[in-house]
């Protein structure tokens, strides 16, 4: 009753108020357990479980999430994922506790304080492993790893020197994806240990400690895919399908015959050489196709989690069947209802290879056969609409052509000439109309289609403009013999929205030409505009131009920099840099301004005679903030002078340059820039070292070679010390802070 739920919360709070927290924690769930509970009867269950001696950390996480859950979204959400981060930090699941912080600041994105709470925390945790991700499905299998820090970025180190497998596997990969490792090569069905070593570097700390990580693979989801490569098979030969399954036995198999009549339905939504989804295949063997044969098949020799190819003989099933197109079906048998992976393809059996040529004079399509490679005459040839309306039929002739005229192939819409359906008393083929000529769809060009009884081309001047500008637009209209044509053709302008912005029908010029100037209005939209070209304003357009509109400014003005006259020394007298500012038309930049930009950045040769030579520690983090200052005003000759200072040098061993950016601007406000690198040189030693091996590596035989020739150390002394030296010298080796 609500009097019961108000004595609870009295009752709850009184604990409080006397800092009792187990009986404040019994009271709260007596509440909830009377209903009605909000977010914050679960937010003060969870806050009293943490106070509570002892804490009832687990408890208090099972409160804060509940809490979360009845919390509306945004910024209510806030204490509920506090408490949750304070309880998984006193589990010492820090992973997770930086999860919550992260949680915190995307719902308050600008808080100080929780932006450097969530800071702390990551500098608490150091580099820990956040989640491991398998992927079973990949070829080969591999499990990408997420950390709290990301991975550094620089390009100093490789992961695979700090991943390896306990035992160690033949074709471990190593990849860095994003933030990210991704280990390949696991083996599918197994628990693999992995190894993260010791002061694996990331972006602002290292690993601090070797963190073993049991993978578990699952096996690979079952897969059947056809062979998509053979979607005619020529007839008189033993019909095969190729077929590659993953994890699958036994197939369950269905084949469907397409009569002649219900192709172009079929064709609308499928593309020779493309698999059916089950769905589609279902749909056709109990709506448009009619089932010859249905049974089972069993695979042998595959191997578990492996794809296998298999073929199957289809002689037997197609020996009596009529002409058509034929779709397998193959549905993995003996497993439950609704998880069964299944594949369809349909394809063609036939011996007639048709080719079509549309030109002036119409269509013409010519028959030959697949085994013989000769003509084929005798064959009815129809010319289908999209609506699966014949529009004419044919005979080919002694040299196996058939045609069509011109006036067939103008129709519009479902009166469109769509398939070619060539037949034989025992054969059928096809051939879309609407697939572009020599089809190299599956390489990224689908070539031009081919143009209609009119032809627009159109050309602009430039193919960019700025606002109040003048388009200069040209055009031809050609019939398809290529003559001009003495008709209006109107021009559409188009705003890059789509808008129409102007019509007009320009007159005609010499040779059957026409041109337009177009100039855009002061405030023409930016973005990229089009021309149309229309003989109807009720057809698509038969041609089209587009350019674009921007504000582009070329520049008016050259800035250089320079020379330095010394390097920059960080806590002594500023360094004036020369700068010079002289317009292309060659007058000065007289009292002109601008900003400069300092960006300090490792040097990695800063001495000529020490080419070669490696400085500061390789592992270290460099990334200090921009320096920004202002330029002051250029003297009547265009000359001035940019003091550039370090109030004291950067904490770092590795030698810095100082990339220097100029800015300055034009009166327009458009800026022109110079960039110079001034080497900068703190008053301090450098460590310092030169390899004398190549690539970065070392092998144990350089370092058994150096022993003996330069130290007089024998590295096959009988004790076997030289052994251990030469092993601890050819391994880099990293302590866990990195150094």
């Amino acid at each position: 009753t609500p009097q019961q739920r108000a004595a609870a919360e009295r009752r709850a709070q009184d604990a409080t108020a006397r800092r009792d927290f187990a009986a404040a924690a019994s009271a709260w769930e007596e509440r909830i357990g009377l209903g009605n509970s909000t977010s914050d009867h679960w937010l003060a269950l969870a806050e009293a479980q943490l106070a509570r001696t002892p804490p009832e950390n687990n408890r208090a996480l099972q409160a804060a999430w509940r809490a979360f859950q009845f919390a509306p979204g945004g910024e209510p959400e806030v204490p509920p994922l506090l408490l949750i981060a304070e309880a998984l930090r006193r589990q010492d699941r820090l992973p997770q506790q930086i999860e919550a912080l992260e949680a915190v600041l995307e719902r308050l994105p600008n808080d100080a304080r929780h932006k450097a709470a969530l800071e702390a925390a990551q500098r608490a945790a150091g580099m820990l492993v956040r989640r491991v991700t398998p992927e079973p499905d990949a070829e080969p299998a591999r499990a990408c790893i997420g950390f709290t820090i990301p991975p550094a970025r620089r390009s100093d180190w490789r992961a695979e020197d700090w991943v390896r497998a306990d035992p160690a596997l033949a074709n471990l990969t190593i990849e860095r994806e994003a933030d990210q490792l991704c280990v390949g090569g696991l083996p599918w069905g197994q628990t693999t240990r992995i190894i993260l070593r010791a002061g694996l570097p990331g972006e602002g700390g290292n690993l601090r400690a070797d963190t073993p990580l049991a993978i578990a693979m699952p096996d690979r989801s079952a897969r059947i895919v056809f062979e998509n490569r053979a979607f005619i098979l020529p007839r008189g030969q033993a019909p095969r399908l190729g077929v590659a399954t993953v994890n699958v036995d036994k197939l369950q198999l269905r084949l469907i015959r397409i009569s002649e009549r219900n192709l172009i339905s079929l064709r609308e939504r499928w593309r020779p050489g493309e698999a059916l989804d089950q769905w589609m295949a279902q749909y056709i063997g109990e709506q448009s196709g009619r089932v010859l044969w249905e049974g089972s098949a069993e695979l042998q020799g595959g191997t578990a989690n492996r794809l296998t190819r298999h073929a199957l003989p289809l002689a037997d099933l197609l020996r009596d069947a009529a002409p058509g197109l034929y779709v397998i079906s193959a549905r993995q048998a003996e497993t439950r209802r609704g998880e069964a992976t299944a594949a369809a393809f349909p394809f063609f059996v036939t011996d007639i290879a048709l080719t079509a040529w549309r030109g002036a004079d119409g269509l013409a399509v010519q028959a030959r056969g697949f085994q013989s490679g000769q003509v084929k005459s005798g064959l009815r040839v129809a010319l289908m609409a999209r609506n699966n309306d014949v529009l004419a039929e044919a005979r080919t002739d002694e040299a196996g052509l058939a045609r069509f005229p011109i006036a067939l192939l103008r129709g519009q819409g479902p009166l469109a000439p769509f398939a070619l359906h060539a037949e034989a008393p025992d054969d059928l083929a096809a051939l879309n109309l609407e697939a572009a000529s020599f089809d190299l769809s599956d390489r990224g060009a689908t070539g031009r289609a081919h143009p209609g009884p009119l032809d627009a081309f159109l050309w602009l001047d430039r193919g960019i403009y700025r606002p109040g500008e003048v388009v200069n637009l040209t055009g031809l209209l050609r019939d398809a013999a290529g003559n001009p044509q003495d008709l209006p053709l109107r021009l559409r302008l188009r705003r890059p929205n789509g808008q129409i912005a102007a019509e007009v029908t320009p007159p005609r010029l010499a040779g059957g030409a026409i041109s337009w100037p177009l100039r855009l209005s002061d405030g023409a939209v930016f973005g990229q505009w089009s021309i149309e070209a229309l003989t109807d304003p009720a057809l698509p357009p038969i041609g089209r131009a587009q350019f674009r509109v921007d504000a582009f400014v070329p520049e008016g003005l050259e800035v250089t920099a320079g020379p330095a006259p010394g390097p920059l020394v960080p806590g002594a007298a500023a360094l004036n840099l020369p700068i010079t500012a002289r317009f292309l038309y060659g007058a000065p930049g007289a009292a002109l301004t601008g900003n400069a930009e300092i960006r300090l950045l490792p040097d990695p040769e800063p001495f000529e005679a020490w080419r070669g030579w490696r400085f500061g520690l390789q592992d270290e983090n460099f990334a200090p903030d921009l320096i920004a200052q202002e330029i002051a005003p250029l003297d009547r000759e265009g000359r001035g002078v940019v003091a550039l200072s370090l109030p004291r040098a950067p904490d770092t061993t590795l030698p810095i340059k100082a990339n220097v950016t100029l800015a300055i601007a034009e009166p327009g406000g458009r800026e022109s820039r110079a960039r110079i690198a001034v080497p900068v040189r703190a008053a301090s030693l450098f460590p310092v070292l030169r390899p004398a091996f190549q690539g970065d590596a070392v092998d144990a035989g350089s370092v058994r070679r150096m022993l003996k020739e330069r130290f007089g150390i024998d590295p096959d002394a009988k004790d076997g010390a030289g052994e251990r030296l030469v092993n601890f010298l050819a391994k880099a080796e990293a302590s866990p802070d990195g150094k």
